[in-house]
């Protein structure tokens, strides 16, 4: 796309616009989400402005869309699988600290402590140990071999 292609840039805005009015957000929620100003929001909407391909994926994930549908319109032709946002609770961040976990590795502890807490605690609270936590992680490695060798041989 050719950044100076009124068309084109008044397309993407057009589409951004429609799916931020989809999902009730306002301009300003848009652009804190996404890591950009107000005024930027407004004006990639208007058309007046392009973005970078990192500002594009920041929107595209905001707003919960492919950012191929909003630079073309068009859907992927293989369906893009989202995910849930995982949240790291703070004794996992704390032993991911502590243990020298890179942020991918913090994340699928999470993900997968969410899933062992879903089915184990049947609405209780339920916080797992350290070693609980380690021996998951441990666990998550082996099932990643992608990720599993590091620097540090773990």
């Amino acid at each position: 796309m050719d950044k100076r292609d009124p068309e084109a840039l008044a397309a993407i805005g057009g589409r951004i616009r429609q799916r931020r009015r989809e999902l009730n957000l306002t301009q300003e929620a848009l652009a804190e989400n996404a890591g950009v100003s107000k005024s930027f929001v407004s004006e990639i909407e208007g058309g007046r402005a392009s973005a970078s391909g990192l500002i594009y994926l920041r929107i595209a994930n905001t707003l919960d869309v492919s950012v191929e549908w909003i630079l073309t319109g068009e859907l992927p032709e293989m369906p893009m699988i989202k995910q849930e946002r995982i949240a790291i609770p703070g004794f996992v961040a704390e032993l991911a600290e502590e243990e020298g976990w890179s942020y991918g590795e913090t994340l699928d502890v999470a993900a997968a402590l969410q899933t062992v807490v879903a089915r184990r605690s049947r609405g209780r609270a339920w916080e797992p140990g350290r070693e609980e936590l380690r021996a998951l992680a441990a666990a998550v490695r082996r099932l990643r071999p992608d990720r599993a060798q590091d620097k540090r041989g773990r």
